[in-house]
């Protein structure tokens, strides 16, 4: 089990607020779920969970009006066998004041 946090990329920079986080989860057993955690508030913690996962393919979350400032993000997924994986490192984004 697997999981590649495809974009946005270290540091990427966002003027509008919006952001599209995309990751590859890969198991052979299937999903359960897969979570995007972010520090969107000051509290790194689960935003959006999805239970409908595409296997090797690119699946995203997408949040919009974050506030201007650093946000951390990951994805947490859980497989059929109830295996859990994050992706290898905690990304960061950078919200421009919009």
């Amino acid at each position: 089990i697997q999981v590649t946090l495809e974009s946005p990329p270290a540091d990427y920079v966002s003027v509008t607020g919006n952001v599209t986080f995309s990751y590859i989860p890969q198991s052979t057993y299937g999903f359960r779920n897969c979570s995007l955690y972010t520090s969107q508030d000051g509290f790194y913690r689960v935003r959006q969970t999805d239970t409908t996962i595409l296997p090797r393919q690119s699946n995203t979350f997408t949040i919009y009006e974050l506030d201007a400032g650093p946000i951390l993000w990951n994805v947490e997924c859980v497989d059929s066998y109830g295996t859990t994986v994050t992706g290898e490192n905690i990304m960061q984004v950078i919200v421009e004041p919009h």
